[in-house]
């Protein structure tokens, strides 16, 4: 007997399926066309059966050489990812893309952006309601950041910043290399033992960052938790603060469930919301990319509000980085004296997520900010 689910549920699944080809297809083969004097129509997407959160990756777009390819523009419901990924163009030729408009919850992300020349893509107009985002556009494109930021944001502060991440034992620290050393199985002749932590000089635009406090509490059930905690924010946090007050770094305070600690005063201009759609919107104003984070603890709240470092990145496609000095865990018995709590969720996010650095070397890379060559 034909179950009516399973096949209804299949049927749905092949119609997505074939949707999304054909868009893919319809790209190719009607979108990148030779501009002369003519704009090519809007992308849109608007099949009603997309009412979930979905991802549309469109692949491998080689624009030929001496090409003016022009798309008037992105248009894509709510709820929906768009990833246009690995596209290269060539120095003799530009993609403009005209404008870009995302409604509620929907992003659109240039990923893997090969680019031979600076002004080789162009973005227009883009305009975005609620908690949508432009990912990697002409700010931030993944991997050519900063060669686009010197053409764009006259206000460009760069940085060089020693971050530390994660290397398990032959992965080569290289997330491309892990795929395929999986995909072929292939074994090392290593343990965990041989588990390393890097540290590597990263370059940013000071001028795109933000720092994120998540519940620095005034008060909390566990005595033995607070003191720790209150000797942080004591000691680091607030210079932490100090430290992003004075080099103009937009500061968001979290704090659910209770009240600031005591020891920090939020400045009228610093958000103080545990709204997320705020939050994202207050980010967006500002053109943010990459987001600090401090606060507590390591293995909670940092990392699972949901403004914290797994949502903000794996949604949202923030850079996080957290200022390890700058938090600590709720720690087991077993574990408190050495904090090996803090430390493993440290190595989840150096892993996982992104990277760490410390206070005193955030403070140095800001000592050395520079303006891009071409905005001196």
């Amino acid at each position: 007997m034909i179950n009516k689910e399973k096949l209804i549920q299949t049927l749905l699944i092949a119609v997505i399926a074939a949707f999304m080809a054909n868009i893919i297809f319809w790209f190719h083969s009607n979108m990148l066309k030779k501009d002369s004097n003519q704009q090519t129509p809007l992308l849109e997407i608007t099949n009603p059966l997309l009412k979930e959160k979905k991802t549309i990756t469109i692949n491998n777009i080689n624009i030929p050489e001496d090409e003016n390819i022009t798309i008037d523009g992105i248009n894509i419901p709510a709820n929906i990812n768009l990833i246009v990924k690995d596209i290269d163009i060539p120095e003799s030729s530009i993609l403009k893309i005209n404008t870009i408009s995302l409604p509620h919850k929907s992003t659109v992300m240039f990923d893997e952006v090969k680019l031979e020349n600076k002004k080789n893509l162009e973005i227009g107009t883009t305009h975005s309601t609620g908690t949508s985002r432009i990912v990697n556009n002409y700010f931030d494109i993944r991997g050519k950041q900063l060669r686009i930021l010197e053409e764009k944001n006259p206000d460009a502060r760069l940085i060089n910043l020693i971050v530390r991440k994660s290397v398990p034992a032959g992965s080569d620290n290289d997330q491309n290399t892990r795929t395929e050393k999986l995909t072929q199985c292939v074994i090392e002749d290593v343990t965990e033992k041989d588990n390393t932590k890097s540290f590597e000089e990263i370059e940013l635009d000071a001028s795109r960052t933000a720092l994120i406090l998540i519940d620095v509490w005034d008060c909390h059930y566990n005595k033995g938790w607070l003191n720790r905690a209150e000797k942080v924010t004591k000691d680091k946090i607030t210079r932490l603060l100090e430290l992003a007050r004075k080099n103009d770094i937009p500061v968001i305070h979290i704090a659910y469930n209770t009240k600031i600690s005591r020891h920090i005063t939020p400045e009228k201009d610093e958000l103080v919301s545990t709204n997320l759609e705020e939050i994202i919107h207050y980010l967006q104003q500002k053109n943010i990319t990459t987001l600090f984070y401090a606060g507590f603890s390591t293995n909670y709240c940092l990392l699972f509000r949901p403004a914290g470092m797994v949502n903000m990145k794996q949604n949202y496609y923030y850079d996080v980085i957290a200022v390890r000095d700058a938090t600590n865990a709720f720690e087991l018995p077993e574990t408190l004296e050495k904090e090996y709590t803090k430390e493993v969720s440290l190595d989840i996010i150096e892993f996982m997520l992104g990277s760490s650095t410390t206070i005193k070397d955030l403070e140095t890379a800001l000592k050395y900010a520079k303006k891009p060559a071409n905005n001196e």
